[in-house]
């Protein structure tokens, strides 16, 4: 839709009948096929309020966003034809969850999480990347602070030292990532083999994204979602994601020592494949 404005700028269309247009969205909710919504004064005031609470501290950015999406909406209104045709991809317009990942619920309570997720990273990451999501800034910086080589990423953190810390991430010089939603979408990040979720999101769609990290090109992955039994609810992320959660405990000394084996025995495969490349060169 961020294209749209520019035929503002392009010149006058004498004959809208005359033009073709097409209108990509990533998904299909409801607001983006209704493009022929014209905000009033009461709906921007409430848009510009909740922009603002949303990307504080920085009032240009939430009026640029928010006259992109007006703009988009009154041009699409006007080139966009009644007769539109719709193509959704994804079909019965509701985002599922990838069923290359394994989806995992595990109880704890939010005091227990700095001593549980080290064993979980050590049991489901298989010696990959981990990106852990918590749902506030400050819980991400002190987790980060607690787990060994771990980095924190969220909106309070300088873009430049983003930049740094994705950089890292990537390159594969640190393996553990604890962030906030900033880092559900759009984050180009190959070989994510495990997801660890603090608590349930808030909603549907922060599940989807988030556990989509993991999984992607074809590949498998895990994702792992922390819930304290006495009072959440994921229910509703089961029946509208699509997933079917497996229930497991906490990973017992047993277990961590397979993995730990398991490990090992990748490594020591690694390093002797790589010698024997060497040797055929000698």
């Amino acid at each position: 839709m961020l294209n749209f404005p520019l035929l503002c700028f392009e010149g006058k269309v004498e004959d809208t009948s005359k033009v073709q247009t097409l209108l990509f969205s990533a998904t299909l909710p409801v607001w983006v096929k209704n493009v022929y919504f014209l905000p009033n004064l009461k709906y921007l005031t409430l848009f510009f309020y909740c922009m603002n609470i949303l990307i504080p501290n920085c009032p240009f950015l939430c009026c640029i966003i928010g006259l992109t999406c007006i703009l988009s909406c009154q041009i699409s209104a006007r080139f966009l034809k009644p007769d539109k045709k719709t193509a959704d991809l994804v079909g019965n317009e509701k985002m599922k969850a990838s069923t290359n990942v394994r989806h995992i619920v595990l109880p704890c309570s939010s005091a227990a999480r700095s001593q549980l997720i080290p064993d979980i990273i050590r049991c489901y990451s298989s010696g990959g990347r981990t990106i852990i999501f918590t749902e506030t800034k400050d819980s991400a910086s002190s987790l980060a602070g607690i787990l060994p080589g771990a980095r924190a990423l969220h909106g309070d953190i300088q873009q430049s030292t983003r930049e740094v810390t994705l950089a890292g991430f990537r390159s594969g010089k640190f393996l553990t990532l604890v962030a906030t939603n900033v880092a559900a979408r759009g984050l180009d990040i190959d070989d994510v083999q495990l997801i660890i979720q603090c608590e349930p999101p808030r909603d549907v769609e922060a599940y989807i994204h988030r556990s989509g990290r993991t999984g992607r090109a074809g590949k498998s992955g895990v994702a792992v979602m922390l819930y304290d039994p006495r009072k959440a609810n994921f229910s509703m992320i089961e029946r509208e994601s699509g997933v079917k959660f497996e229930h497991i405990s906490a990973p017992q000394p047993a277990d961590i020592a397979k993995a730990a084996g398991n490990e090992a025995v990748e490594k020591i495969n690694e390093i002797s494949n790589r010698y024997n490349f060497c040797a055929c060169f000698a």
